[in-house]
């Protein structure tokens, strides 16, 4: 009878842990699916949320507006219209330019400069960011050419008190030409001028106003 008695108790407690079992695979099992789910969706979430902020900011980015780029050093008025406004008439000239041996790799603009039908100057004027170089080199150039005629040799810094530096360098030398040879370096330009005797006053003016 107590065999029968253990038997049983055994059998029940079997079963019993079978339903226990159980009823822990039908209610916690999907209990801890459902927590995963919760927190797959939570991390899906939060990841949806920060490529939205990316994109957001990659939106503001591309929707800045491009950094404006520098004025160009010789804004205003071109040379030609500085010319036209006082009253000279360009003419294609055969005159060679002094520059052009130091000034290779770059155009040389040359004209002869009439007023009231008279030959005002002879004019060159080159614009590069070269120019330093250039002119140092052409008044290296001048200086072993120079004669002992050379006379009114000018070779200067000109700083207006309310306008732009200007280098300068004018001579006459019989032995170069019979005209006095200006050069005037503003900004990336360097003008040539050749002056017949009495038009220096006026040239002197044309200068001053193309190196404003």
């Amino acid at each position: 009878m107590n065999k029968i008695t253990l038997m049983t108790g055994a059998i029940l407690g079997v079963i019993l842990a079978g339903v226990g079992l159980s009823d822990y695979l039908i209610v916690e099992k999907p209990r801890s699916a459902e927590a995963g789910n919760e927190q797959s969706s939570s991390a899906a979430e939060e990841s949806s949320s920060a490529a939205s902020e990316v994109s957001s900011t990659d939106d503001s980015s591309s929707s800045r507006e491009p950094v404006p780029k520098g004025v160009p050093k010789n804004a205003g008025r071109s040379v030609e219209e500085i010319l036209a406004a006082n009253g000279y008439v360009q003419s294609d000239t055969d005159e060679q330019s002094v520059m052009a041996a130091s000034a290779t790799n770059t155009e040389v603009r040359t004209m002869t400069l009439l007023k009231d039908d008279d030959r005002a100057a002879f004019m060159a004027w080159i614009d590069t960011p070269d120019v330093k170089t250039i002119f140092a080199l052409l008044k290296q150039t001048l200086a072993q050419s120079f004669s002992g005629q050379v006379q009114e040799l000018i070779d200067e810094t000109v700083r207006p008190p309310n306008g732009i530096p200007r280098d300068v360098l004018a001579f006459i030398d019989p032995t170069i030409g019979e005209e006095r040879f200006v050069f005037i370096r503003v900004k990336t330009r360097l003008y040539e001028f050749h002056v017949p005797a009495g038009k220096d006053e006026m040239i002197a003016d044309l200068i001053e106003q193309l190196s404003q």
